[in-house]
């Protein structure tokens, strides 16, 4: 088999491949990771106008929100919102009390 012969040439191309194709490769991460193919995908982010569902700023790429639990994807979100919940825990009490805690010291 030629790859194996030939691992790090065989590398050097998957590297190349997907740094010159990164739609496919995100394309192909979404199918792994959560199921949804290009269509799905395309859909929700025209169905959320092309926006995060929490922050609502646009962004030409969103990340696959999910229940960490049961898999099941919930929606859209740009990187900093996906992270901020996934910080936490994914658990809506600690948000709660973040933004109660945000509120107290909010200056206008």
């Amino acid at each position: 088999m030629w790859q194996k012969n030939n691992i790090q040439r065989h590398k050097d191309n998957v590297k190349r491949w997907r740094l010159s194709n990164p739609t496919k490769m995100q394309d192909f991460q979404r199918k792994y990771e959560f199921g949804l193919s290009l269509g799905t995908y395309d859909k929700m982010y025209k169905e959320q106008g092309g926006s995060c569902y929490i922050c609502r700023k646009p962004k030409p790429i969103l990340c696959v929100d999910h229940n960490h639990k049961t898999g099941a994807v919930r929606g859209l979100l740009c990187r900093s919102c996906n992270l901020a919940i996934g910080f936490m825990g994914d658990n809506p009490y600690w948000l709660e009390w973040a933004a109660s805690y945000l509120r107290i010291f909010h200056k206008s």
